[in-house]
């Protein structure tokens, strides 16, 4: 016994060193530790709903919230603090026009409701996971993890860890576009059909918003906000950087291609009390030729 003792240290120090070597092995070949497998890479996101945390903070979601767009998902916690060194990644990326759903682990209302308050919330909407139940369905292994999801809903991308300004650029960003390209590709023979609409028609109808409206990802806010996303995204809450009325954030609006027509027949009616200065589209062949235009360079 007292031999097995004094090599237990021994044994201890060369299984951390195969440990340690094989971590730097796979670093020299290109693989990240911190990239994870994933079982759920390439399928479907766990069938899942999920309430708000507090009333005064936007959410909760469920799976279907995760169609129609890409979308990234963030499992974060008030006591995480490497979620609290990539916060401000996140925060840049909402700015950015990126849809980001988050899942509060296994936290406390008053916890993450002053977390939030304090260090701002990059999130379309927060789920509670108190119990931590729905975290496990999504294979969540520790904090924070971040998940790109893309427009059928797909988990495309895992990452374990906080998210680096290296990471973000080498990976996150990359596997973003990424998604985006597949998106447009997938699009791009469906366009005309979806909306029924002249594309190049819907361009030169355009021009009239162009005082107020951008449509390239990145482009700045007008008096209106850049429109890069907006298909799928929640009206009011996809743009961080734009101060939207409280009717557009109230309205509960997923902006579709219908819910897009509706508004543009009359954006009173449709949104009452917004603050869009224009009386709306009587012509339904011009509002699809100006909807189908605006899913060719949104997307």
């Amino acid at each position: 016994m007292r031999r097995f003792l004094l090599i237990l240290p021994v044994v201890f120090f060369a299984v951390l060193v195969v440990v340690l070597a094989v971590l730097m092995l796979d670093t020299e070949r290109g693989r990240d530790p911190s990239v994870i497998p994933s079982p759920l890479i390439g399928k479907p996101v766990p069938q899942f709903t999920l309430p708000a945390v507090a009333d005064e903070v936007p959410g909760g979601f469920a799976t279907d919230d995760l169609r129609g767009k890409v979308t990234m998902v963030n499992v974060f916690a008030s006591w995480c603090l490497p979620c609290l060194v990539e916060h401000p990644l996140l925060s840049r990326l909402a700015a950015d026009g990126i849809p980001i759903y988050g899942i509060n682990h296994r936290d406390t209302v008053p916890e993450a409701v002053a977390w939030l308050k304090k260090y701002g919330n990059p999130f379309t909407a927060v789920g509670f996971d108190p119990d931590g139940r729905v975290s496990v369905e999504w294979g969540v292994t520790g904090l924070p993890e971040t998940f790109i999801v893309d427009t059928n809903g797909r988990i495309t991308y895992k990452h374990t860890g906080p998210i680096t300004p290296q990471i973000l650029e080498d990976k996150v960003l990359p596997k973003l576009r990424e998604a985006r390209m597949i998106t447009r590709a997938l699009l791009g023979s469906a366009v005309t059909a979806d909306a029924q609409g002249d594309l190049e028609a819907g361009k030169k109808l355009f021009r009239a918003c162009q005082s107020c409206h951008t449509v390239a990802e990145g482009g700045p806010n007008k008096i209106g906000p850049n429109l890069f996303g907006l298909f799928g995204a929640t009206a009011g809450r996809r743009v961080a950087t734009f101060r939207h009325s409280q009717a557009m954030k109230g309205s509960g609006v997923i902006w579709s291609g219908d819910t897009l027509d509706q508004f543009l027949a009359n954006p009173q009616k449709f949104i009452p009390k917004n603050r869009m200065p224009f009386g709306g589209i009587t012509d339904k062949a011009a509002r699809e030729n100006l909807i189908a235009y605006l899913k060719s360079v949104t997307q």
